[in-house]
């Protein structure tokens, strides 16, 4: 039956004996059979649809469940667009919201964790089972990792390629310390690492002047600056400024001699301009014969701040006879924070 009325106004049910509801142009859209109704096209609403049971399809009946205000999908839901939970609009992919964090938007929007209050996302598994995070490409899919297991207290941050290198960054982005292959520690940024530096001359004929007997007198015969990183060795001022709190261990090596009989010297590292002593860097020399050489050497640990200047003082406890370093290092190493 055909219906062309321009209007038909039902005051009691409208019933089909067993035919379909359509239009002229798709006389199929409703089809109704055993108390099933198929819709075959789309379903649009301008007010709520509101039922008592469950909407699927014909080869899944509950594919979505209502019950008691909630919403179950008993199957995988799909979207062609982004999905937000907490928010109308959300940044990316899939936004999870449960507060404003403020005026920000996500570098990597495939997924958005965004709180106003502690957020995040928390991974949990049994005690034996291994928890993480996997980074990969089509070349190698875990490629590199973060994980934990409870059972063996183990976590791991690191890659399991062959020849790659594991970077940990600092402030302003730089590349502080690095891992390599063969199990190695790299410091590839200028500038960062543990503090070292040196001081030293080779061949020198120029005497350290003892003016007056056991007064303290810095020698000033350096004329290379060793290899360093973060400390500032001058060897116009013969001294190495400090440029990191920490604990260093600081050597001298030398080779003296002098023109008097039976010299006593002493040499120790001095800081600030000879101000302060570094007790533990210290040693007695006696020069038995004049014009004889002999070594002259000292280390120790030493705690030292930012903007000290570490320099080598000698004196002669026996007479104003002076002392010539011929050849003589002096180095710092930073061994801690």
């Amino acid at each position: 039956m055909t219906l062309d009325a321009t209007g038909v106004n039902l005051v009691g049910n409208l019933l089909v004996n067993g035919g379909d509801i359509g239009i002229t142009a798709d006389t199929n859209l409703l089809s109704l059979a055993s108390n099933l109704l198929t819709v075959n096209g789309a379903i649009t609403a301008t007010g709520n649809i509101i039922t008592g049971s469950q909407v699927g399809i014909a080869a899944d009946t509950d594919l979505i469940a209502m019950a008691s205000g909630a919403l179950t999908v008993n199957g995988t839901l799909y979207t062609t667009g982004n999905f937000s939970v907490g928010i109308a609009s959300g940044d990316g992919t899939c936004h999870i919201h449960t507060g404003s964090a403020g005026s920000v938007t996500a570098l990597f929007d495939d997924l958005v964790v965004e709180s106003n209050t502690a957020g995040g996302v928390t991974v949990l598994t049994p005690d034996a089972i291994q928890s993480g995070y996997y980074l990969g490409s089509p070349a190698n899919p875990t490629a590199a990792r973060m994980t934990w297991q409870h059972s063996t207290s183990t976590c791991i941050i690191g890659t399991e390629i062959a020849g790659a290198t594991v970077y940990i960054s600092s402030g302003n982005g730089f590349a502080a310390i690095a891992f390599n292959e063969n199990r190695d520690i790299e410091f590839p940024t200028a500038g960062s690492g543990l503090a070292y530096a040196g001081l030293s001359v080779e061949g020198n004929a120029v005497a350290t002047a003892i003016g007056v007997v056991s007064t303290w007198y810095q020698v000033t015969v350096f004329d290379t600056e060793d290899p360093n990183n973060v400390l500032d060795p001058v060897s116009g001022d013969s001294d190495i400024t400090i440029e990191l709190d920490g604990a260093y261990y600081v050597s001298v090596f030398a080779s003296v001699f002098s023109a008097g009989t039976n010299q006593v010297y002493e040499m120790e590292v001095r800081r600030n301009n000879g101000v302060t002593r570094v007790l533990n860097v210290h040693a007695d020399r006696k020069v038995a014969v004049g014009g004889d050489i002999g070594s002259f050497s000292g280390g120790g640990l030493v705690s030292l701040s930012a903007g000290d200047t570490v320099e080598l003082w000698v004196q002669n406890k026996t007479s104003a006879t002076d002392l010539t370093f011929e050849d003589v290092t002096l180095s710092i190493f930073q061994l801690g924070g």
